[in-house]
């Protein structure tokens, strides 16, 4: 089935096929904990994202955020489709353009600012920068 996968090593976004839970599980580097629900305009779930469930136990170097969760993700991710009256997998009908604008990697310092700066978390695309009193940049979100 067709799907979306978040290479947060990479920082890339793609389409790729897979072919049932063990690719899933392959594409996010352990096992898969369902982490954020794409909705339709009348509140049905149309998507998942899909995440290691023990990635923060890892101690992770790349992060991703996607707009719209609540916070960023210590592993790779994969969007598939969702059907609600069954709850399987099917092919995902979203763009990976869409989802690549969507997406923000990071590296773990902002990961774990991230979730402090209510600005940034409510436009993740927005650039940041903290600067001391004399105009020293002390840390920049990019």
């Amino acid at each position: 089935m067709k799907a979306i996968w978040i290479n947060a090593k990479n920082k890339c976004v793609s389409a790729v096929e897979v072919f049932g839970l063990s690719d899933m599980q392959e594409r996010v580097g352990g096992w898969i904990q369902a982490a954020h629900s794409f909705l339709d305009d009348s509140g049905v779930e149309t998507d998942t994202l899909y995440v290691d469930e023990e990635g923060l136990l890892k101690e992770p170097q790349h992060f991703f955020y996607l707009e719209g969760a609540h916070h960023p993700f210590g592993s790779n991710g994969l969007i598939v489709g969702f059907e609600g009256a069954t709850g399987k997998s099917l092919a995902t009908t979203k763009d990976p353009l869409e989802i690549q604008k969507k997406v923000r990697f990071l590296t773990p310092f902002e990961a774990l600012i991230l979730p402090a700066l209510p600005v940034l978390n409510r436009n993740p695309i927005m650039p940041m920068t903290n600067t001391g009193k004399r105009g020293k940049v002390l840390w920049k979100v990019p």
